[in-house]
């Protein structure tokens, strides 16, 4: 994930007095998203070299560096990679096979498959800070020789800004950073209350970190993962089978999976597209619950700042809701129930419309209630505990394809559902 601490932890690696010692040339080499064979055989050899011009021929390159590696140990840190194509890592480690015994490449990234075709020797992954060591960090940043106990307050406010972090180490610097500079109690509290992502660019190098990580997804797994935001709620903790299994309901539901190919089941894609987004990142086995995974606080944010007005999350407490032509996903808590469903009569467009939470309230839906969501195609009143029947009017969501009425107290389906044959 981005910012957990991955070229931080190589360059305190790199520029440790003992590495020094070991080694004869070191080198360290920002490789980014675009990985072109020539580029960064050139990076290397002007990292080694201190500068200079250089052809663009590869043996030429390539020989260079075979030249310069002949009997020597080196180290090189290949930092940020995200190449996944064995054979353009086979081409560019050719002059490697040159070095001396006990030579050493470091590979940070933040792709498993990346890891799984660069490595001989099994990779290191990097846990999130424990909440005492986030709050070092933020600490560090935030009051640097000062005591944060000298006040109170803002001791109080900065460990519940620090919650907001997840135990993400940049989000802890930044945050820390961004209000060094002020002992104001009210602009400690305007971060605390505010999303992350309110900052700007110049105020938090957060946004592009992560947004690297959503560029990066080949574009059958953006709208994908942006499907999740409404379906993963903070900090659940999802069996494996479970969580593959609603995620290819919703996918299928939502036309998201990609035609099967030589004899592949849906399902198999499914499995696919959730081994991609785990090896990426955007899930993590979860450090307390076995054979559990979860999706990242900020991650899950991200998914809504990308989506915009596109995906649309209420948290409970939050019954206000700006109905926009361009939104196609929304959920909400359940004791809010049928004002959202009011609402909804002014987008037609509507795809998915999800249900969270538990309430025990006594809500009965309209008549005409689903009348002017005819473009719904997936429907959930998951945990809509007092909810006992639905209307007749669900007969006229043709295009509907999921369907989730479990922890209901429904005893019968209305006679229209016979009419939704998409499900």
């Amino acid at each position: 994930m981005g910012g957990i601490g991955k070229s931080t932890m190589a360059q305190v690696v790199y520029n440790d007095e003992r590495v020094k010692r070991e080694f004869e040339l070191k080198a360290w080499v920002c490789v980014s998203e675009e990985f072109d064979v020539v580029g960064v055989t050139k990076l290397i050899l002007e990292a080694f070299s201190l500068g200079g011009h250089y052809t663009n021929d590869l043996n030429s390159l390539q020989a260079k560096l075979k030249e310069m590696f002949c009997g020597k140990k080196f180290l090189i840190v290949l930092d940020d990679v995200w190449n996944e194509n064995y054979d353009e890592w086979c081409h560019l480690k050719r002059p490697f096979q040159y070095r001396a015994q006990g030579s050493r490449i470091i590979v940070t990234t933040r792709s498993q498959r990346v890891a799984s075709i660069m490595q001989t020797v099994e990779s290191y992954k990097l846990k999130y800070l424990s909440d005492e060591d986030c709050w070092n960090l933020f600490a560090k940043h935030a009051f640097g020789y000062k005591n944060s106990r000298t006040n109170p307050s803002i001791d109080r406010i900065g460990r519940e800004i620090v919650k907001k972090c997840k135990g993400l180490p940049l989000a802890a610097k930044t945050l820390g950073g961004l209000l060094r500079s002020t002992s104001d109690l009210k602009e400690w509290k305007n971060i605390s209350r505010s999303d992350i992502w309110d900052l700007t660019e110049m105020e938090s190098n957060i946004l592009p970190a992560l947004l690297l990580s959503y560029h990066s997804l080949p574009s059958y797994l953006k709208q994908a993962m942006l499907c999740l935001l409404l379906n993963i709620p903070k900090s659940y903790k999802f069996e494996e089978e479970e969580l593959i299994l609603l995620l290819i309901l919703l996918w299928m539901a939502e036309n998201l999976l990609q035609n099967p190919v030589n004899g592949e089941r849906i399902e198999d894609i499914g499995d696919k597209y959730f081994l991609e987004l785990v090896s990426r990142s955007f899930f993590q086995q979860s450090q307390s619950a076995g054979q559990h995974f979860v999706m990242h606080d900020l991650i899950n944010d991200l998914a809504g700042f990308v989506s915009g007005k596109f995906c649309v999350r209420l948290e409970d407490g939050n019954s206000n809701i700006n109905v926009d032509a361009r939104m196609r996903y929304l959920s909400f808590p359940v004791a809010d129930g049928p004002v959202k469903l009011e609402a909804m009569d002014k987008n037609n467009r509507l795809r998915t419309l999800l249900t969270l939470g538990i309430t025990f309230h006594d809500h009965k839906l309209q008549d005409d209630a689903f009348s002017k969501l005819v473009c719904l195609r997936v429907l959930s009143f998951s945990f809509f505990s007092a909810l006992e029947e639905l209307p007749e009017s669900i007969g006229l969501l043709r295009h509907l394809r999921y369907l989730k009425v479990s922890g209901t107290r429904f005893e019968r389906f209305p006679n229209s559902i016979c009419s939704l044959y998409n499900l």
